[in-house]
């Protein structure tokens, strides 16, 4: 298998890592673009408090002068109905601030879940470039690591495959795990057979930072079709990650369904190499 290279810039970088770098960086941008915006409209709202305050010490400031200027009970009624006024005022300014505070309140909040969401999408584009871009099963194999490393925060796991109609379960991968802490998982038993015959991604909800062997923090059974072919095993997370937020539950969730179809994509493109129809046909149209 040949590294294929930019023929203008000499660059030896496989296309898929270039691409990687640049979806990153893209990504990054267009983060730092919202996070500017939030700052934006937090200092809107403290200039309409501050202006808000202003305007109240005005009022309470005129207020006083004229109660020191009451000389006559024609004056004390006018300015008693000017005071009441000021009052009025007063009130009504408190009440446009309160307004003002909660819908600065619900747009930074709505502007928080858009900004999560955004940065959601982000990261499974990424995911999903990484595991249909990897050219062989190797490359695909340490791109999974990655994922699971940079974007979940996991510091020891394991996938695990059934080869053909075997009874049980090898690992293929692993990492922040001894190797001699490893090894076959008959399908049915322990946690993690039990999880491959159910068929159904299981995290929990206490720190997974605490996760063992024997009490892995994450189940997820990898599907090719309808079957379910492999598993990949969390055991604990990095010590900075407290917990699994949405945006890991849908990662993870990608793995489960396209992470074996992946596999087999990148077998396939291994063993046929540039003599598969496929490969010389996206090179005569200069794809390749």
């Amino acid at each position: 298998k040949a590294i294929m290279s930019d023929p203008k810039s000499g660059d030896p970088r496989r296309p898929e890592e270039t691409a990687r770098e640049e979806l990153r960086k893209e990504r990054d941008d267009f983060l730092k673009a919202f996070f500017r915006k939030g700052v934006e409209l937090t200092e809107e709202l403290v200039r309409e408090r501050d202006a808000a305050r202003q305007r109240l010490m005005t009022l309470e400031e005129e207020n006083a002068r004229l109660r020191a200027q009451v000389a006559t009970g024609d004056a004390i009624r006018e300015l008693l109905r000017a005071v009441e006024q000021l009052e009025a005022d007063k009130q009504k300014v408190l009440r446009e601030l309160s307004e003002s505070q909660q819908t600065r309140s619900r747009q930074l909040e709505s502007y928080s879940e858009v900004e999560s969401e955004l940065a959601s999408l982000a990261n499974l584009y990424v995911a999903s470039y990484q595991l249909h871009g990897s050219i062989g099963p190797r490359n695909l194999l340490q791109n999974i690591k990655e994922l699971l490393a940079q974007f979940i925060g996991a510091e020891a796991f394991a996938l695990f495959l059934r080869l053909g109609d075997a009874p049980h379960l090898v690992p293929v991968i692993s990492e922040g795990v001894a190797d001699a802490d490893l090894g076959p998982v008959t399908i049915g038993q322990g946690p993690i057979g039990e999880a491959f015959v159910a068929a159904r991604t299981t995290v929990r909800d206490d720190d997974p930072r605490t996760g063992t062997l024997e009490r892995p923090v994450a189940l997820v059974p990898l599907r090719l079709r309808d079957d379910t072919v492999g598993i990949l095993v969390i055991f604990r997370t990095l010590e900075q990650k407290h917990a699994f937020i949405q945006a890991d539950h849908e990662l993870l969730k990608l793995l489960s369904a396209q992470a074996m179809t992946a596999l087999v994509a990148a077998r396939f493109l291994a063993d046929q190499g540039a003599s598969s129809p496929l490969f010389a046909s996206l090179h005569a149209l200069g794809i390749t």
